[in-house]
């Protein structure tokens, strides 16, 4: 049978059940879309597709070897191989390499003698057994495979495989030497039993996460082969352990010495039937078995995002303290929108300290963001609802022309094509018609004290480490530790030593540590970053961001403020942002100039400068701030306020009244954008500050960073599932082509905005007032803008 002409099979191509048929041939055919089923074919001889290049699935079911055949040098990517029942005796070419399969299942092929496969990647399973005894297993360029089970056979050449994440199992192998010199972690158990054994090279094995099993290997004398593995999840039998997460038991027909092992480091029970008798070892503190991230919010999200995979971690709380510490608060105190976070000084206790009720302290009053607050509250007294504040609205409007925005929930949920077209016709009955549809408030955003919300996630991580580390150890934290020096690890001296020369090795006060994969959630003076060597070019605005906790004046708040105010002056945006107990946060970006006076006022000037900030006209507020004014605010505000009518200001209705600002709470910091070239390195990854900082004006610091954990941990967990080296550009690859765009897209928005309402006067201001004066009346463009602004749209 010839088929010319025939280039793409957009499916199968099957040729099956036919006893007559000696010659299949093609010399267009090149993509076969699904399967590729040859099946019970005796007495097929030639086989020639010269120009095939890909198929989904290749499945070679009860046929003979083609004594003519011109397929397989050419064939670029497969996604399944499978090889059943045949009297193949050479499998070899197909020319993988550099390419993703998902399955490899060569099983009962009783003449097969060679298997020399290029694929880079095996994403679910590969399987070779039945075959020849003879049989050797050539697979060059694989890297990662996610299940591995060779059996029977005289070879087996591995030179390039980094991980396997599921099981790995070798037996019945006539060879002497089993060799994967490249491999590094197991994700399940590894079994090399039944073999020839007397050399086995391993050397680079670090992590097992199952067990163990050399069984019936009456040649292998040395265990040298093994002289890196320093984690076993299961049970073992292997000399120079440093670790053994489950039980231990030391069997031997001849002499052992068991004072070889030390019983110290078994976690369960120890026990050897030779030289010495059985003991139990004292518990095992936690290690690194996976990676190593520090940060503080951003941090301990991604570490909740990648442990909620399954994966391993440790996790190195930041330590702050002294002058450089407080430097770099100073510029991280930032309150974000929707979702906040408020920088802080540390200087409040560890809130993950297991006495008593430090996780969730509930707040009499609002201190400064550098100190948890004064009063502690039984979680069932004030419980972690009362440190949240949602509002369910936010009104924005222009400092110099008076133009204004305003946002709620009803907003947000008109997104539809009908609630666009209900927007293009004011007042009209198919308007009113939609808003019938209108659901309950469900509000805008959440303010929340980055206390509380950093106890929250460290509770979080301890639950979930509870709840997955009953069999093995999946997460260590570091707390009160320094890190003093990062490095690349030292190159291998000979073949039984690990070669850490592309590793960050972190120097800590407790000790060193090597990570597959170092995050980087250190904020904007990453040391992670600089290790790295990643430039992250960019500018400092001439701005200055104020913040404070402010009391509300009781008889223009009856309640607890639900709604969040921004103005855009020429010298930066003020906003106010709900807290409970009838208080607000206050973000003041503003002149270097503006914001040293702001600090050197008193309590009631500086509450009067705020008033100020959102009643009066911008001329005002610069010369009541100017070095050369003479008059406290306080006067300043009482008679401009009278002049000044609250219309020409653009003032909101039910605006509250500022009534004081709370001691201590007064903090300013510079503000820069500054955006990483990459986001990723060789086992380097950034996240949060450490990747990007941005103008607060929009609350998008943390959306960004959140979004980057999400990311990155998704990235890793398909890593994982995939056989891949979390580390690897494989894995991280996809990280940073995704999140620096959509990262420096939001960016440039920002930083646009913030030169625009910078602008005082001019065809500008006329501008920017006309676009919000149509945005105001289109409520479905505003809820998609608030959606995107949460990061879920």
């Amino acid at each position: 049978m010839d088929i010319p002409g025939l280039e793409t099979v957009q499916g199968d191509f099957i040729a099956a059940n036919n006893s007559l048929l000696t010659t299949l041939s093609s010399s267009t055919f090149s993509v076969i879309t699904g399967t590729v089923l040859f099946q019970n074919l005796p007495f097929l001889t030639n086989l020639t597709l010269p120009n095939w290049i890909s198929s989904g699935t290749l499945h070679f079911d009860t046929v003979p070897e083609p004594t003519v055949h011109d397929f397989q040098q050419n064939g670029q990517q497969v996604n399944n191989l499978i090889v059943r029942n045949t009297t193949f005796a050479f499998l070899a070419g197909l020319a993988l390499q550099g390419a993703q399969m998902d399955t490899l299942e060569i099983v009962d092929n009783p003449f097969l003698q060679i298997v020399n496969l290029q694929m880079g990647n095996i994403s679910q399973s590969a399987t070779i057994t039945g075959s020849s005894a003879d049989l050797v297993v050539m697979l060059p360029n694989l890297t990662y495979a996610y299940e591995l089970n060779i059996l029977n056979g005289s070879q087996v050449v591995l030179p390039r495989l980094q991980a396997v994440n599921g099981g790995m199992s070798i037996g019945s192998i006539k060879s002497p030497n089993v060799s994967a010199p490249a491999l590094t972690f197991v994700g399940g158990d590894l079994d090399i039993s039944d073999c020839g054994l007397s050399e086995l090279d391993m050397n680079q094995l670090v992590n097992v996460q199952g067990s163990v099993n050399l069984e019936n290997n009456a040649q292998l004398a040395d265990l040298s082969g093994l002289s890196t593995l320093s984690v076993v999840g299961g049970l073992t039998t292997l000399p120079s352990l440093r670790r053994v997460q489950g039980n231990a038991l030391i069997s031997s027909t001849q002499a052992l010495n068991c004072s070889d092992i030390s019983s110290t480091l078994v976690q369960g029970t120890y026990t050897c039937h030779a030289a010495s008798t059985s003991s139990t070892a004292s518990p095992l503190h936690h290690g690194l078995t996976g990676g190593a991230i520090g940060g503080i919010v951003v941090g301990i999200v991604v570490a909740l995002a990648i442990l909620a995979a399954g994966i391993s971690i440790l996790y190195r709380r930041q330590q702050r303290g002294g002058r450089e510490a407080q430097q770099q608060q100073e510029q991280s105190r930032v309150v974000e929108d929707p979702v906040h976070e408020v920088g802080t000084q540390q200087r409040r206790r560890d809130p993950a300290e297991k006495d008593g009720n430090a996780i969730f302290e509930v707040p009499g009053k609002w201190p400064d963001r550098g100190e948890l607050p004064g009063s502690q509250s039984q979680p069932n007294e004030g419980g972690p609802g009362k440190s949240r504040a949602p509002y369910h609205a936010m009104d924005v409007w222009d400092g110099v022309s008076g133009s204004k925005i305003h946002f709620d929930s009803v907003d947000q949920q008109q997104t539809g094509l009908l609630d666009a077209v209900a927007e293009m016709i004011p007042g009209s009955r198919f308007q009113a018609s939609r808003r019938k549809y209108e659901v309950e408030d469900v509000g805008v955003a959440t303010m929340c004290e980055n206390a509380n919300t950093t106890s929250a996630l460290l509770q979080r991580l301890h639950e979930l480490d509870e709840e997955r580390s009953k069999d093995r150890l999946i997460f260590d934290m570091l707390e009160k530790t320094r890190v003093e020096s990062i490095d690349l690890g030292p190159e291998s001296k000979d073949k039984e030593s690990l070669d850490l020369s592309q590793w960050p090795i972190v120097t800590t006060s407790h000790g060193r540590i090597a990570a597959r994969l170092l995050v980087g959630a250190d904020g904007a003076n990453s040391p992670v970053r600089q290790f790295a060597d990643i430039p992250s070019p960019g500018w400092d605005y001439n701005q200055h961001g104020v913040v404070a906790t402010l009391d509300l004046d009781q008889q223009s708040t009856a309640q607890n403020l639900r709604t969040a105010y921004q103005r855009f002056l020429p010298t930066g945006p003020v906003a106010l942002l709900p807290l409970p107990g009838n208080k607000a946060s206050l973000v003041w970006s503003t002149t270097p100039q503006h914001a040293a006076k702001l600090k050197t006022l008193s309590r009631p000037d500086f509450t009067a400068a705020v008033n100020a900030a959102f009643r009066l006209m911008p001329v005002d507020i610069s010369y009541m701030l100017s070095p050369t004014s003479t008059t406290s605010p306080t006067d300043e505000l009482a008679w401009r306020e009278n002049a000044t009518p609250a219309a020409s200001t653009g003032l909101p209705r039910n605006f509250p009244r500022i009534a004081s600002v709370q001691e201590g709470s007064i903090a300013s910091f510079p503000l820069r954008m500054r955006h990483a070239d990459t986001y990723t390195g060789h086992r380097i990854a950034l996240i949060g500050d450490a990747a990007h900082t941005i103008h607060p004006l929009a609350g998008q610091g943390l959306n960004l960073g959140l979004a980057d954990a999400e990311y990155l941990a998704q990235r890793i967990a398909y890593g994982v599932d995939h056989g891949m080296d979390v580390g690897s550009c494989w894995t991280l690859d996809g990280y940073n082509s995704d999140r620096w765009a959509k990262n420096n897209a939001v960016i440039g928005v920002v930083d646009k905005l913030s030169k625009i309402y910078g602008v005082g006067s001019g065809p500008v201001v006329w501008g920017r007032s006309a676009g919000v004066e149509v945005l105001e009346r289109l409520g479905t463009l505003k809820g998609w803008m608030m959606g995107a602004a949460a990061g879920v749209k």
